[in-house]
């Protein structure tokens, strides 16, 4: 059993989180527990829409921009080779930061060479 929380018109289960993280009674969520159903509902998002990923367990694993790469490689290797962003930007805030510049980049590529729409 898993409980369920809701949220304005949007149910989000807890299906594939650890059951001892949440009761079995269906209750309003706090502020706390909604922003942890949302890092829940964005990790399982990317593990159903993207099987060749190790998902993220936790919004912080997307801060670098290399899940996403790895995630839109899956639509356009061309657009986003993962092989072009550093991995192992650990705490180092540039290597980050080049590497979400290089997303929005390559997004913005994408839209328009491949949907011949602006980004804007």
């Amino acid at each position: 059993e898993h409980s369920t929380f809701t949220r304005q018109a949007v149910t989000i289960s807890s299906a594939g989180c650890p059951p001892s993280r949440y009761n079995n009674n269906n209750h309003t969520a706090t502020m706390a527990e909604e922003d942890d159903v949302t890092s829940i509902a964005v990790c399982e998002f990317f593990a159903k829409c993207f099987l060749s990923l190790d998902p993220p367990e936790s919004l912080s694993e997307l801060s670098d921009g290399v899940v996403m790469f790895q995630a839109l490689s899956e639509i356009s290797m061309d657009h986003f080779d993962p092989t072009s962003i550093t991995h192992e930007a650990g705490d180092n805030w540039a290597l980050k930061a080049a590497n979400l510049r290089k997303l929005v980049r390559n997004l913005q590529d994408y839209y328009h060479e491949e949907l011949n729409k602006d980004a804007d």
